[in-house]
């Protein structure tokens, strides 16, 4: 009896080291297997969280809705919900009767046509990239990946779209998705993140290395290069050692772009590259803008959410609930239109 209360213990041990290592190198190499994931939502920024207890929001990908101020967007495998903020509970039921085969993983929304939303669709054999022009009820496949490759990163503006890839490959449209061409490939290293900005130029972000989840250095750092593409041109900003930048954000009034690694938020100028601190021993796990006032900005982390009012000089705590405490932020949307409106994810 004694083997068998010591065997049980040593697999229990080995399964907790297990699913440990695991989780730290998906989260090291941008992939998102977070468990336990939950949305706080608050209508008077920041004062006062309402807890959605659905996984349904929380799992998938999840966004304010341009169209309107009272609704979310969800992307879901019935396509993409409009989401009554008022109405959870009762939009749960809906989507749970609605699932079918239309599956779309992640979403973005047009600025300038908000009706005009693209969809991620992630495949066994190859991703695709989705369009909708009548506010997500249908979708038409524009374009289909390699099997052996997989979309890491989108943006547009306009018709000119952008997609990149794990194995470095990037990709774009010129007429809203009819055509494709393959722009350049910069493999071995992966493109990690990208982001369009109004003036057509592209941010890209590339990995140094190529993901190994077998190496015996898990959690390993990874190198970081950042790239402007523009006028079928690509400079560098910015090279990074031992850093992996995990977002990229683009003020719509300053045009000033943000690179967020876990330790460091880079703020590029049109002259050079600047520095914004954050709190002293406070690894970021989120990040995001007030697309009304620049100088507004918000970093989460484990358990922690910190807004600045004056672009990352000084820092204030925004308190969260109970249930948010040693939990993981991973996520931290402003709602473009009335920025009272925040919703996080947070997860174990």
């Amino acid at each position: 009896m004694r083997n068998v209360i010591y065997t049980l213990v040593f697999i229990l041990v080995l399964l907790t080291l297990f699913k440990g290592i695991i989780l730290e190198a998906f989260d090291s190499f941008g992939f998102d297997i977070s468990i336990n994931k939950s949305v706080l939502f608050s209508k008077d920024g920041g004062n006062s969280w309402q807890d959605y207890k659905s996984s349904f929001l929380a799992n998938n990908d999840l966004i304010f809705d341009k169209n309107n101020i009272g609704s979310f967007l969800l992307a879901s495998n019935a396509g993409v919900l409009n989401i009554k903020i008022e109405k959870v509970p009762q939009e749960e039921k809906v989507y749970k009767k609605n699932k079918g085969d239309n599956s779309v993983w992640k979403i973005f929304q047009s600025d300038e046509q908000p009706n005009t939303i693209y969809g991620i669709s992630y495949k066994l054999d190859g991703d695709e990239v989705l369009l909708s022009e009548n506010y997500g009820k249908n979708f038409k496949k524009v374009f289909k990946i390699n099997k052996n490759d997989r979309i890491s990163a989108f943006c547009f503006n306009y018709n000119n779209i952008f997609l990149g890839t794990r194995n470095g490959n990037l990709i774009g449209s010129k007429d809203g998705g009819k055509s494709w061409y393959k722009i350049k490939e910069f493999s071995p290293q992966g493109i990690l993140t990208m982001e369009c900005s109004k003036s057509n130029e592209v941010f890209i972000v590339l990995s140094s290395k190529v993901v190994n989840l077998f190496s015996p250095e898990i959690p390993q750092k990874i190198d970081s290069k950042v790239l402007v593409f523009k006028n079928e041109g690509f400079f560098e900003i910015e090279k990074l050692r031992g850093e992996k930048i995990k977002s990229v954000k683009i003020h719509p009034l300053t045009n000033e772009v943000y690179f967020v690694s876990d330790e460091k938020i880079y703020l590029y100028h049109r002259g050079g590259t600047g520095y914004i601190n954050p709190p002293s021993d406070f690894k970021i796990t989120a990040f995001t803008i007030d697309e009304k006032n620049p100088n507004i900005i918000y970093i989460g982390g484990r358990g922690i959410l910190y807004k600045s009012k004056n672009n990352g000089k000084t820092w204030e705590i925004i308190d969260l609930p109970q249930k948010a405490q040693g939990k993981k932020i991973t996520e931290i949307e402003i709602n473009p239109n009335d920025s009272n409106l925040i919703l996080i994810k947070i997860s174990d």
